[in-house]
C-alpha cells in the first residue's frame, strides 16, 4: 500500500481526470495531484491492460517506446495484457 498510487479517471464524464487516459499520460495531468513521479518509470511502475484490442496496441506500442517490456508468466516484465475478454 505504500508504494501504490492510485489515480482514479473517467473517460466520458466530468471530472479533474477526465479523458483518455494516452492523453492523460501524454499531456501530464494524470501525475498533477499525485505525490509521486510526474511520469511512467519502466524501474518503478507497472501497467496492466484491459480494453479494446486497439487501446491495448496503442497503449503497448506507447509503454515500449518508453522502456516498457511486455511480461508473461514465464517472464516477468513492466506491462501486461489482460487477453480475457479480447476475442
Amino acid at each position: 500500500r505504500a508504494k501504490m498510487i492510485y489515480v482514479p479517471t473517467v473517460t466520458r464524464e466530468e471530472f479533474h481526470t477526465s479523458d483518455r487516459i494516452q492523453t492523460l499520460i501524454d499531456d501530464g495531468r494524470l501525475f498533477k495531484d499525485s505525490k509521486g513521479p510526474k511520469h511512467l518509470d519502466p524501474e518503478t511502475d507497472r501497467v496492466m491492460m484491459c480494453g479494446s484490442m486497439a487501446m491495448i496496441k496503442d497503449h503497448a506500442a506507447d509503454l515500449e517506446a518508453r522502456g516498457f517490456e511486455e511480461g508473461a508468466n514465464n517472464k516477468p516484465g513492466q506491462f501486461v495484457i489482460e487477453r480475457a475478454f479480447v476475442g
